[in-house]
This record gives C-alpha cells, sequence and structure tokens, in this order.
C-alpha cells in the first residue's frame, strides 16, 4: 500500500490504494499531469523538474488524502499552472512551489499546514468550504497572493487566520474573500496581512470582517479595502478594531458598524455602513486623518486623530461626513478640525467637537445640535439651514 514511484513524463491516470495506504510519486522529468491519485491516507507528489498540473479543466479532486504534500520547486515550475488549477480533497494540504506559482482549490474544508513558494511566483489558494491558515504564505518578489474560502457561495467556510499565521508579499496585492462573486456568508478572521504599499483586499461577501483574537490583527498596505456585507455585516468590533498601516482606507459594513484603529497617516476615502445604519469608530494615532467619504447613514460616526488634524482630504463642498450623532477629537496640542482643505463638511444630527489650539472649522448641510464641545476660541461652525 506504499512505495516510490520513479519515472519521466507521466500521466496519473488513475492511482489508488485501499484504506489508509500512503501513495509517494516522483517523477524526474517534464510535467506531472494528474487525473485521480486517491487514498485515505497520505499522499506525497514531487515533481522534480517540471509542474503538478491537473491532466483536465474539470473541476473534479485529482489529488484526495488525508494529508497531501506537493512539491514542484524547480526554476520556472510550480502546482497548477495549466488546465484550471489543481484541484485536492485533503484535510491537511502542503506546498512548495517554484517561481511557476500556486493555482490550488480544495473542495472541502482543508487546512494549510506547510507552503513555500520562490521570489515571483504568485499564489492562488481556495477551499469550497473553510480555508484554515496555519502556515505563513510568504509571497516574495512580483509574487501576488489571492485567497478564498467557501469559494462556491454556499456558505460553508471562510478564511481563518490561526494562531502564528501571516499572509505577506513585498508590495504586491494581497486579497482574500469569503464567499464567490455573490454570496458567502462566512467571515473572515484575521491575524496578520502586510503587503507593503500593496494593495490589501479583504471581503466577507455576506458576512463579517473580524479580528481571530481580540488584539491579534495588523492589516498592512498601501491602499486598504475591507468589505463586510452591507446590510447586517460588521469590519471590526467594538473592543476589537481591526488595525491597520494604510494610506488609503476604504470600508464596507452593515448594522454591524466599522471600528478601525489606524497607526499611521490616513485618508478615508471612501467608509459606509449606511445599508445598515452601522456605527462607524476610527481612530488615528499618528499624524493627520483626511476625510473623502465617511457615511453611516442614521448611525452614529466618532473619529478620533491621537496626534493630528481631522480634514477635508481635498477643498470642497460635499458632504465628508454623514451621521445621526458625529463626534470629532483632534485634540492633541496644536491640533483640530478643518484646518486645511477648507470646511470638514458633514451632515449631521448632533455635532461633539474637541479640538486643541488648531480649531474647528466644521459647517454641516442641515439644522444641527451642537453638544457640550471643547473649542479653541478661533472655531467656526455653520448650518446651511
Amino acid at each position: 500500500d506504499s512505495g516510490d514511484i520513479v519515472g519521466g513524463a507521466q500521466t496519473l491516470g488513475s492511482v489508488a490504494t485501499g484504506g489508509a495506504g500512503n501513495i509517494n510519486y516522483t517523477q524526474v522529468r517534464n510535467n506531472m499531469e494528474v487525473g485521480s491519485v486517491s487514498t485515505l491516507g497520505t499522499v506525497t507528489l514531487t515533481a522534480s523538474a517540471g509542474d503538478i498540473n491537473d491532466n483536465a479543466n474539470d473541476g473534479t479532486a485529482d489529488v484526495t488524502g488525508s494529508t497531501v504534500t506537493l512539491n514542484a520547486s524547480a526554476s520556472g515550475k510550480g502546482i497548477g499552472a495549466s488546465n484550471g488549477g489543481l484541484d485536492t480533497d485533503a484535510a491537511s494540504l502542503s506546498i512548495t512551489a517554484g517561481d511557476g506559482g500556486v493555482n490550488v482549490q480544495d473542495i472541502g474544508d482543508v487546512n494549510l499546514t506547510g507552503f513555500s513558494v520562490a521570489a515571483g511566483g504568485n499564489v492562488t489558494i481556495s477551499a469550497l468550504g473553510t480555508l484554515n491558515l496555519i502556515a505563513s504564505i510568504a509571497a516574495t518578489g512580483t509574487g501576488t497572493v489571492t485567497l478564498t474560502g467557501d469559494a462556491d457561495g454556499n456558505n460553508t467556510g471562510g478564511v481563518i487566520q490561526h494562531v502564528g499565521n501571516s499572509v505577506t508579499t513585498a508590495n504586491q496585492a494581497i486579497t482574500i474573500t469569503s464567499g464567490d462573486a455573490d454570496s458567502g456568508s462566512a467571515n473572515v478572521e484575521l491575524r496578520t496581512v502586510n503587503a507593503g504599499a500593496g494593495a490589501v483586499t479583504i471581503i466577507s461577501r455576506d458576512g463579517s470582517v473580524i479580528e481571530r483574537a481580540a488584539g491579534s490583527s495588523s492589516v498592512i498596505g498601501g491602499t486598504v479595502t475591507l468589505t463586510a456585507d452591507s446590510i447586517t455585516g460588521a469590519v471590526g468590533a467594538s473592543g476589537s478594531t481591526i488595525k491597520t498601516t494604510a494610506a488609503t482606507l476604504n470600508a464596507t459594513s452593515g448594522s454591524a458598524g466599522i471600528f478601525v484603529t489606524e497607526t499611521d497617516v490616513v485618508t478615508l476615502n471612501s467608509v459606509d455602513s449606511s445599508g445598515g445604519n452601522g456605527s462607524i469608530t476610527i481612530s488615528n494615532t499618528t499624524g493627520d486623518m483626511l476625510v473623502g467619504g465617511v457615511n453611516a447613514g442614521t448611525g452614529a460616526v466618532t473619529l478620533t486623530s491621537t496626534a493630528g488634524d481631522i480634514n477635508d482630504n481635498a477643498s470642497d463642498s460635499t458632504t465628508d461626513i454623514t451621521g445621526g450623532d458625529i463626534s470629532l477629537t483632534a485634540n492633541a496640542a496644536g491640533k483640530g478640525v478643518g484646518t486645511s482643505n477648507g470646511s470638514l463638511d458633514t451632515d449631521a444630527a448632533t455635532l461633539t467637537v474637541n479640538v486643541g489650539s488648531g480649531g474647528a472649522n466644521v459647517a454641516d448641510a442641515g439644522a444641527l445640535t451642537l453638544n457640550a464641545s471643547t473649542l479653541a476660541a478661533n472655531a467656526s461652525l455653520s448650518s446651511m439651514r
């Protein structure tokens, strides 16, 4: 039931063992084309000089085993380079690939327990169930990373980063999605995601984008986009905010709201929970907060810049912040609200402002109730009607 087979160019049409026997296959020349390799035990496939590919673009499991190990690490080689990627059915999956990259889809729940890809290799891993990220994924050079749980959108799984897991690139894009293009109710549960200056896009089609454990998240990218279900979903939670380091932040949620702590100067380009009137709470600990569009519908908006100003991102009269109760805090020494690019434009039922000596310059679009606020002598607050 176990052993090694060594060969040249080879198509594995059907290789199976009875029971839990192990399958170990090494191919020394050319590509390995896989039709069906199946056992209840472990499967180890090694292509010493070529790719490991599906033999047909069919979506059926090519490699089935309790633990599946795939090795195709020669220069220019990889796994799932043709015929729509390699399809697995594994409880545990370990991958080693060259700069030809990785394109693997599991047909159920899978634990990614080992991973390595050479510099420049792109990484695409998906699961029709839950994609459990145990081993870290590091794509270097020009390599990008795309990860998907519940890839068929039938609400049976999401993406979970477990203890010690991180997903990183060298200034290249990272995309993590729960669901297909239209549906998928499971969450994306985050720890460390670091694209350097590259874009990070994290989506839960019908669920939430949350921390795996309180305080565990760190999402780093030039532009970070966090998208949850726009009716009931959440981005972060009170007491378990998503921690970001981004030049530009986009976020969408529903009634459960948006909770983000940013470490740097940030532009809030499009932050929207209006579909469910969820509250929005965003703070940054370094530099200014520039506001393009923040819309909570009738929900509350709380923006805090610990060490900088809160300003419009452009000198215009379009509404920057919409909410029922809007609270703006920029009370470090010399700091304030609306200190450049004209006034900060709001549409609030109730406005609370707490600023330093930089003062406040706020123009509201409607009838406004001003809460007890700490304002400098040069504060300017106006209501359009």
